[in-house]
């Protein structure tokens, strides 16, 4: 059937971005569809009166091919089916301009022909109907929602009304190019009324700012506004927030909402976990209980987080480690935040923590790696323990408030950097003024440590006297801790080796708690202790072996095992316990060389002293710790055993005797000395390719001139001045005594051999034959530092040109770069632990290099502490926590702890030691100094010629006495101190006063750490 073509045309002005769509069908219609295409129409003059109801889309008549001209509006009627589209682009007439939204983008004019379908076409019309539809529809529901807020809210903003085109006229409202609501800002406008409850018709909206108005009703819902960045409704009176609100905000960026008091009780919204671009969430004072959900992970870029004054309840989520938060703002919780902010060491770019006013609870965690924190503000809460000397080291703080909280121990001293401090309250801190506790108060808080520092405890453990009203603790009338009694308060934790320096402690009653690990060896030491009851716990590990008198009950333990020799049943394990003692006895005086003679003329003798501590140590270790009660067969096969061993180490002393009448030497020697020359030999063999020669024994002797020039002797050998085939002089140290298993020998070798450093002396080559063995070195022609710095070890001619202050200041700085190097710069960490003058050699130009490794330790550069069986270094030099792990763990810090010891040394001349001052009294050294500098006194030192001088003596005190700090986390690293020493005096800060007095502690019997002759050649010894 023939179709009549051209009705009526009509041109329809839509945006250029939208002719895509017909660009894809538009073509083919007008080809297939109207043959008798019309030209390009001339637009009539006169714009029509009618409009359509959409704004975006004017209309006007064009003229048909049949001749007839016709102006009207275009209407779209279903009822006609579109079927021929041609698109022209021209300019609208300049009547239209003024009326649409969107004279600022180039317009395309739509003809659209109106026929009778009479066949063939029906079919594009829904495709085309769909398009147009979508265009119609979605603006006409953003119209829609743009109507509503006008008539919610009042008073109207400038340039709102009905009549006028929003995207122009209306202020705060931008659009973009296609006509869609971008931006809508009211911020500030004194608004009253009730938003519309949908706002996702305004589909391109990307900002969003309705802050410090007073709106009321429910949030509207922003769900899947995908392009979204920024929302602002501070500071309103809305009621409360429909269930998912937010999701499906991927573009969201910023989202506040703070001081919306009247919500309605609501949880933190977890749909936001779609949010991944968020940068700032402010949910502060709106009215949010619950906890806080555990979904920071999904927030890489969050840096603002504020919910402070809400109702939030629960434990700081563990994924706030690792974010890049910087202000973390959960103050002032209604109902409370618990638990600990352990999670914050690992927010390493925090500047704010406001914390104040909840119930957390738990000792401050250790925050040395947040070097960007400056305000930390923990007050009024449940925080409990010792205030952490990292914390005084954090360069960057400024503000610190730690008031009513239940704090102990020392009052901490912060640097005069920190310009805001609040200690005030109920904390308990031992004294009023910066300074170590008394010693029974360090161990209890050091056993309170173990156990997390629980609140009851710190409840009445306050002050500085255990004995006044401290909770489950008795004393004797000395003020002796006697009694120890946790029952049954569910504490956990793990049981303190502190406890074995509470020596008059008699009970310890542990039972009906959730301990775990082990029972520390350290309590059978315990002199008078009686009763200890471990019972109902979750302990695990061997069971020491307590004195027979200790009544000891582990029941309700059932990962408690005993040892073989605490079976009763068993007769034989009985037996071969006691021989184990023998055993033991026996090992440990030949480890001691206390039983080895050394022949006479040599001038040494060794105690008998170890075979009595011997004695007793095996009779010890024959009480049963379950009960004092064994069974009859036990008991003689006890004493059978006993009186055997007994007459073996009699035995053994009549042949110690005896040869040591005649100068002999007995020794054992052969199995150390084979154990030894395997060590040595599968060390040289498996620790890879070592980059120093290897010298015959004959080699090392011609060298020498048969060891004819002695340079010094110590306590392992003696060095020799030796040159090489080349001319270049060396030195020779000939090991002639050995640890077990030449431990000393490997030292050196695996340590020195694979360093290279200036301030490091150079290990040429060794010598290892049997029992032969040398090291070459080397040579340091002006000896070691020792005899460079104390008074009374100089010689008259080295009197004569003491070293200026300048060069001192250079070997400090030469020392600390090299014990840097051995922590820091190598392939792996190695730990000295005999830093002091003696062990510093000066090459011709006085150049420092550490020597004398055959105590050091290698240790992964991971590890962050080490075990170490025994005492390691020289008394006055060794750090407290060598001595007792109650100082805290074993690490590099021990060398900067002997480090800043042997810098006193330098800069007082005097051993640090029973030095004597003024000539009228002793007194500690560091204390002496420190004294002065606290008061800005001059320290009337010797050789100090000008202000340059005083300058770096003076930072070298105050960097030394930041190394001898007792907690070895307040300790700087070497890299730290090379930074103070060459950084101005101005930006150094008074540390902490030393917490040790005079330390006269001596090591144990096991150990000889004494130092050299002062005119020996220095640190080969």
């Amino acid at each position: 059937m023939k179709q009549t073509l051209c009705q009526e045309t009509y041109t329809l002005w839509i945006p250029e971005k939208c002719t895509e769509f017909l660009a894809l069908f538009g073509a083919d219609l007008v080809d297939d569809v109207c043959p008798e295409r019309v030209g390009d129409s001339t637009t009539v003059g006169d714009s029509s009166s009618e409009v359509a109801s959409n704004n975006a889309m004017l209309t006007y008549g064009y003229g048909c091919s049949n001749g007839i001209r016709k102006t009207s509006a275009f209407r779209v009627d279903l009822n006609k089916s579109l079927v021929c589209m041609s698109a022209s682009h021209s300019q609208p007439p300049p009547d239209q301009i003024e009326r649409q939204s969107y004279s600022s983008h180039p317009l395309v004019s739509l003809t659209v022909r109106i026929v009778e379908s009479r066949m063939g076409l029906h079919h594009f019309t829904p495709i085309v109907f769909t398009f147009l539809c979508l265009i119609l529809t979605a603006t006409a529901d953003e119209a829609a929602v743009m109507s509503k807020l006008l008539a919610a809210i009042s008073p109207a903003p400038s340039g709102w009304s009905s009549s006028a085109d929003y995207c122009t006229k209306w202020k705060g409202v931008n659009c973009s190019s296609s006509g869609r609501v971008t931006v809508i800002n009211l911020a500030n406008h004194s608004l009253i009324g009730t938003l519309p409850f949908n706002l996702t018709s305004l589909s391109e909206l990307t900002s969003l700012s309705l802050q410090g108005n007073s709106l009321s009703g429910p949030l509207p819902s922003f769900a899947n506004i995908s392009s979204l960045q920024e929302i602002y409704l501070d500071g309103n009176n809305f009621t409360s927030v429909p269930l998912g609100c937010f999701q499906g905000l991927t573009s969201l960026v910023t989202l506040s909402m703070s001081l919306n008091s009247k919500l309605a009780p609501w949880n933190f919204p977890t749909e936001l976990a779609g949010s991944s671009s968020l940068v700032t969430l402010s949910m502060g004072s709106c009215n949010m209980f619950g906890s806080i959900p555990d979904i920071f992970g999904s927030f890489p870029d969050l840096q603002d987080l504020r919910l402070s004054k809400n109702r939030l309840t629960g434990f700081l989520p563990p994924s706030f480690a690792g974010t890049g938060i910087r202000n973390l703002w959960l103050n002032s919780q209604q109902m409370g935040l618990s638990g600990t902010i352990d999670v914050l060491s690992n927010m390493t770019k925090l500047s704010q923590a406001w914390l104040q006013e909840n119930q957390l609870t738990g000792p401050i965690p250790d925050l040395s790696k947040l070097d960007t924190l400056f305000d930390l503000q923990i007050r009024d809460n449940l925080f409990t323990g010792v205030v952490p000397g990292s914390l005084m080291l954090v360069s960057s703080l400024r503000n610190v408030s730690l008031s009513n909280n239940m704090l102990q121990g020392p009052l901490p001293l912060f640097p005069s950097s920190v310009t805001n401090v609040d200690l005030t309250g109920t904390n308990g801190f031992c004294k009023d003024t910066a300074g170590p506790c008394d010693a029974q108060v360090t161990t209890l808080l050091d056993v309170a440590k173990d156990l997390r520092y629980p609140i009851e405890l710190a409840n009445t453990w306050k002050g500085n006297n255990a004995c006044n009203g401290w909770t489950y603790i008795s004393c004797d009338s000395d003020g002796n801790v006697i009694t120890v009694n946790f029952q049954k308060w569910h504490f956990t934790g793990t049981i303190s080796p502190a406890l074995a320096n509470l020596t008059s402690l008699k009970n310890l009653l542990l039972n009906d708690n959730n301990l775990t690990g082990s029972i520390p060896d350290s309590l059978t030491l315990l002199p008078q202790l009686q009763v200890v009851d471990v019972s109902n716990n979750n302990l695990s590990g061997v069971i020491p072996r307590f004195p027979s008198w200790v009544k000891l009950t582990t029941t309700g333990n059932p990962l408690l095992r005993k040892s073989l020799s605490m079976n009763q049943g068993m007769n034989i394990a009985v037996i071969i316990s006691v021989l184990f003692v023998i055993f033991k006895c026996y090992v440990k005086i030949m480890h001691m060389k206390l039983v080895t003679v050394v022949n006479h003329e040599n001038g040494k003798q060794k105690s008998f002293g170890v075979v009595v501590i011997a004695l007793i140590d095996m009779f010890l270790m024959l009480g049963n710790p379950e009960n004092g009660k064994g069974g009859k067969s036990m008991l003689m096969a006890a004493v059978a055993a006993t009186a055997a061993g007994i007459g073996a180490l009699m035995i053994m002393l009549f042949f110690y005797l005896r040869k040591f009448s005649s100068n002999f030497l007995i020794t054992f020697f052969w199995k150390n000395q084979n154990s030894a020359h395997r060590s040595i030999e599968d060390f040289l063999r498996n620790c890879g390719p070592v980059q120093v020669r290897r010298y015959s024994y004959s080699e090392a002797k011609k060298m020498t001139n048969s060891f004819k020039e002695k340079l010094g002797e110590g306590g392992f050998g003696s060095v020799y001045k030796g040159k090489l085939h080349d001319g270049s002089l060396v030195a020779v140290k000939v090991l002639n005594k050995s640890k077990a298993n030449g431990e000393e020998f490997i030292n050196e070798v695996a340590t020195i051999s694979r360093t290279s450093h200036v301030n490091i002396v150079s290990l040429l080559g060794f010598c290892f034959e049997g029992a032969k063995r040398a090291l070459i070195y080397e040579f340091m022609p002006n000896g070691s530092l020792e005899k460079f710095v104390f008074e009374d070890t100089a010689s008259e001619s080295q009197n004569d040109h003491k070293l200026d202050w300048e060069t001192h200041y250079q070997i400090s700085l030469g020392i600390a770069r090299g014990l840097e190097y051995l922590h820091r710069g190598c392939n792996t960490r190695i730990l000295h632990f005999d830093i002091k003058p003696h062990n510093i050699l000066l090459d011709a130009d006085f150049v420092p290099k550490i020597s004398d490794f055959g105590l050091a330790k290698i240790c992964n550069r991971k590890e962050s502490l080490i075990s170490m069986l025994g005492l390691r270094g020289t008394v006055g030099y060794i750090a407290p926590e060598v001595f007792s792990r109650n100082f805290g763990g074993i690490s590099y810090k021990s060398d900067v702890y002997s480090y800043g010891m042997m810098i006193l040394e330098i800069v007082g001349g005097r051993k640090n030691v029973n030095v004597r001052v003024d000539n009228t009294s002793e007194i500690y050294f560091p204390h002496w100094v420190y004294k002065r500098l606290e008061l800005d006194e001059e320290l009337s030192l010797k050789r100090i010629a000008d202000e340059e001088d005083r300058v770096k003596v003076r930072k070298m005190i105050i960097v030394s006495l930041w190394c001898i700090q007792t907690d070895p986390s307040i300790r700087p690293t070497m890299s730290k101190v090379i930074e103070m020493l060459e950084g101005s005096l101005e930006s150094l800060q008074i540390p902490p006063k030393p917490f040790l007095s005079s330390p006269s502690i001596s090591p144990p019997a096991e150990s000889s750490c004494t130092s050299p002759p002062a005119e020996s050649y220095s640190t080969f010894l």
